[in-house]
């Protein structure tokens, strides 16, 4: 299982709030706002969040200070502050549709996608002919998994920007969420026409390697490292093909490289694990695993994937640790795509109960009783002593009543 590489969020750059004020922004700004807005450009966000609540504490009405110190908290991963400071900017000028837009983002980040549509709303009623809006309530109903509608409101932003590589961008994530291949490379191409910069020749890749259209994906991708061998992104890309391809040994030395030059990037350690897995290095994927987890605790498909690694092993104990942690913050297609590589791994090890078991139990949270059924019965025709034996036969025993 790897990272989603899609996610769909319109960044709204504080610039754009700052030219609101234009030429009185010297004027009425307190030397700790124009301290605090430089930091924050600088990435110092612990610094720049200082001289917010120093200028705040001078004026408590100091909407532009409220807004530096949102964007700060949210820059530093702190989304709860981040979004409590932007509600204050927003109550004290509820009239600046850049103000909902970016709490609308926020509020998309946090996953309160029905909070956020909401917000985005009000910033259209505020500038009806404006694209961001609608994009973020597309990006909303994408957190909502609800692509169909997410599709009909970037199609009516593109109305208002029809320039936008950007939104051909959006489409492309959007089309690509729904495995409609297809759509997600053409509209990738459009974003690519209208910039033909190295970003969206990277991300032409992406949907390509996504489609496995490794053909198309891989002149776009060593163009991209010869333009510029420390690229990131198209490194990663690169490896995500060779893993497509099986080309285990080669994704991970790839995989190393783009380590060297981003080490907390917890899905550069995550992604890498699982290529060390396929290429049967239990031990370093589990490393590379744990490394991502302690770096983003949040990855979820990490939790799968050691689960994994441990059943493969036999290891129960620990595979049913870490997919109990995983299940507590899945949704259904994370499920699926964790009986997906449990399939997988059956269809090699066969003979290991520790794969029926921990299957049985994914299948009955996605509510497929009568697949886990199945695998519990073989679970216990293999193993029928035992703490785990024991957990077999009275999940069996609840589907039977």
């Amino acid at each position: 299982m790897r990272i989603n590489r899609f996610s769909i969020i319109a960044t709204i750059l504080i610039a754009g709030i700052l030219s609101l004020y234009g030429s009185a922004w010297a004027d009425s700004v307190t030397d700790h706002d124009v301290k605090g807005y430089q930091l924050l450009q600088a990435g110092k966000y612990q610094d720049a969040i200082k001289e917010f609540q120093a200028a705040i504490a001078l004026n408590a009405s100091d909407i532009r200070g409220y807004v530096g110190l949102s964007r700060a908290y949210q820059q530093s991963g702190n989304l709860t502050e981040a979004i409590r400071q932007m509600r204050k900017a927003v109550a004290l000028n509820p009239s600046v549709a850049d103000f909902q837009i970016i709490l609308g983002e926020q509020l998309v980040q946090a996953n309160q996608n029905d909070e956020a549509i909401r917000t985005f709303k009000a910033a259209r009623e505020l500038n009806d002919e404006a694209s961001q809006p609608l994009l973020g309530i597309a990006e909303a109903y994408a957190g909502k998994k609800d692509y169909r509608r997410a599709v009909k409101y970037a199609i009516r932003a593109m109305g208002f920007s029809p320039g936008s590589a950007d939104i051909h961008n959006t489409l492309s994530q959007l089309y690509a969420q729904e495995n409609r291949m297809d759509m997600a490379v053409a509209e990738a191409q459009a974003a690519l026409r209208l910039d033909n910069s190295a970003g969206n020749k990277i991300y032409l890749a992406a949907v390509l390697v996504q489609a496995k259209n490794y053909s198309e994906a891989e002149p776009l991708l060593k163009a991209a490292l010869a333009a510029d061998p420390k690229s990131v992104d198209a490194l990663t890309e690169m490896a995500e093909m060779d893993q497509g391809l099986h080309h285990n040994k080669a994704a991970i030395q790839l995989y190393r490289q783009a380590i060297k030059l981003s080490p907390k990037q917890a899905s550069l350690w995550g992604n890498m694990g699982w290529s060390q897995y396929l290429l049967g290095d239990y031990l370093d994927a589990v490393s590379s695993s744990n490394r991502a987890l302690v770096l983003d605790p949040t990855l979820t498909y990490v939790r799968y994937n050691l689960g994994l690694i441990c059943a493969v092993q036999g290891d129960l104990p620990h595979a049913m640790d870490y997919y109990e942690q995983a299940l507590k913050a899945s949704g259904q297609d994370d499920i699926q795509a964790g009986i997906h590589d449990l399939t997988n791994a059956l269809k090699k090890f066969p003979s290991q109960p520790a794969l029926q078991y921990t299957i049985a139990v994914l299948l009955k949270a996605k509510g497929e009783k009568t697949q886990a059924v199945e695998h519990y019965r073989d679970f216990l025709k293999a193993q029928s002593q035992g703490q785990w034996a024991d957990a077999a036969r009275k999940a069996l025993g609840e589907e039977s009543r």
